[in-house]
């Protein structure tokens, strides 16, 4: 047996549709805000590695997989079958 034990665990809680939410509105903020810091953190290296690399050398970036952030009551990146899910960053390119 995995980890989860039933698809229902993957649900937001709550009895109406409406209601159904994983954190209060103002942890939801922090966790975005904390997302989109995360993301300006690995840019940042990423442009010093850029910078540090020699013309003309081709780069590629990607992810295994995309993440949910509360679309449609999903949180995470699986085991649940999301579109979310299969949006893999991927770059590709010569060194800017």
């Amino acid at each position: 047996m995995g980890f989860f034990v039933a698809p229902s665990e993957f649900l937001l809680v709550g009895e109406k549709p409406e209601e159904k939410s994983f954190f209060e509105p103002e942890e939801m903020t922090r966790l975005h805000q904390q997302q989109i810091s995360c993301v300006e953190y690995v840019d940042k290296f990423i442009g010093e590695l850029f910078n540090k690399c020699p013309d003309n050398t081709h780069i590629i970036i990607t992810a295994d997989h995309g993440e949910l952030f509360g679309e449609d009551g999903y949180f995470g990146h699986g085991p649940i079958m999301h579109s979310k899910c299969f949006e893999v960053p991927f770059l590709e390119g010569i060194r800017p």
